[in-house]
């Protein structure tokens, strides 16, 4: 009889120090696990335990409110995944390594890569002359000018993530915007420009052409008139000539086929040299078509190789060379001269209106082809290589 007393005593003293601790915690542990695995849509059971049930509302209403707070950031985190993805600017996220893990897709563009190509790589082990760049910028901002067409605003930035910095570059092609501050500024000068002069040298010109019919009788002085209304007549042209970069149409685009197109406008190049330079097509694959204005086109094959037959030196032909090839669905046409090498630090100068560095020259010239190709959403390139070489590149998707 006393045994089994003391069986009893000992059952009900664990039954309550089971329902008095272990219960609550249970609860808790419970509680800590569902916590450690996020599992925010499960909730604690009632027991009827008041301490147990006290622990598990106060749980249950955390997991509400980190339902909801888990709900809002992946809604925040989506909306910032969309517009990063939409975003004009490109955007480089890196690991604490350096390793890129994520490029949005303007970054891919200003890159020229895909995104395979880029996932896990360093900056300086990307094949992209952007990459390299990239890669020697310090932490905060950059200008990287490439090309007269690839002028980049870069920002090398740091975030906190688990206690460490992490890097992430953002990336802003600047030549759209500075292109159009320029021809703005420009275009405003030539309208007022070619206004006022040309408004004045009709009326001179007018009055010399009378002038000249009244003095009939006096060969010397109609033969001076006649000269001043020959030189109203070069100045409004030269005048023209500037107005002529700021109206340059909305290219029609249209198939043109390279080969023909460029075997049929040979001859016409050749005569623009004036004899200075030979002008030869290289063989192209046949039927390589791209869309193109096929007038504006010949504009600026016409000003790039009359350009490059006056940097020829005098006493010797030079060589003009036209070829065509295709890399990664682009098309890049590549004339070159071994004319005079393009001064140190002149390259992107040399697109400028009013700029030039030849004795006489009007500074329009590159500046219409650079006004056109822009249209036309190309990028291009102008530089003298090692070899001695100076080449035009356009870049045609």
């Amino acid at each position: 009889m006393a045994v089994c007393l003391a069986a009893m005593a000992v059952v009900a003293l664990w039954a309550f120090i089971r329902w008095k601790y272990v219960v609550p915690v249970r609860m808790i542990r419970r509680g800590m696990e569902l916590l450690h695995a996020q599992e925010t849509n499960n909730r604690l059971r009632l027991t009827g335990n008041p301490a147990a049930d006290r622990v598990a509302r106060l749980f249950n209403v955390l997991m509400e409110r980190l339902q909801e707070q888990t709900v809002v950031n992946r809604r925040q985190n989506h909306l910032m995944s969309e517009l990063i993805a939409a975003s004009p600017m490109g955007v480089m996220m890196m690991d604490f390594d350096g390793r890129i893990t994520d490029a949005n897709a303007a970054a891919l563009k200003f890159l020229d890569l895909d995104a395979a190509s880029v996932t896990g790589r360093f900056l300086g082990d990307l094949p992209s002359e952007l990459g390299t760049a990239l890669a020697a910028i310090p932490v905060g901002k950059t200008t990287i000018r490439l090309s007269e067409t690839e002028i980049y605003l870069c920002r090398r930035l740091e975030f906190v993530d688990s206690g460490f910095h992490r890097p992430f570059i953002l990336i802003d092609n600047m030549a759209d915007e500075l292109r159009q501050v320029e021809k703005e500024a420009y275009g405003k000068v030539i309208r007022i420009m070619a206004h006022e002069v040309n408004n004045t040298l009709g009326g001179l010109k007018s009055l010399l052409e009378l002038m000249a019919d009244s003095a009939a009788s006096d060969p010397l002085m109609g033969e001076a008139l006649e000269s001043g209304a020959e030189s109203c007549t070069r100045l409004g042209a030269f005048v023209d000539s500037y107005a002529e970069v700021a109206r340059v149409p909305v290219p029609e685009k249209r198939p043109v086929e390279l080969d023909s197109y460029l075997s049929g406008l040979l001859p016409f190049l050749q005569s623009v040299t004036l004899g200075r330079a030979e002008v030869v097509v290289e063989p192209m694959e046949r039927g390589l078509t791209v869309m193109a204005d096929g007038a504006l086109l010949e504009r600026v094959l016409v000003n790039i190789v009359k350009n490059a037959s006056e940097a020829m030196s005098s006493g010797s032909k030079g060589h003009i060379r036209i070829s065509v090839a295709i890399s990664r669905g682009e098309v890049t046409l590549t004339i070159s001269n071994d004319g005079a090498p393009i001064p140190e630090g002149t390259q992107y100068s040399l697109f400028s209106p009013f700029y030039t560095t030849k004795p006489g020259g009007h500074g329009t010239g590159l500046a219409l082809v650079a006004e056109i190709l822009g249209r036309h959403a190309w990028k291009y390139s102008l530089s003298t290589g090692p070899d001695g070489l100076t080449r035009f590149r356009i870049r045609i998707p």
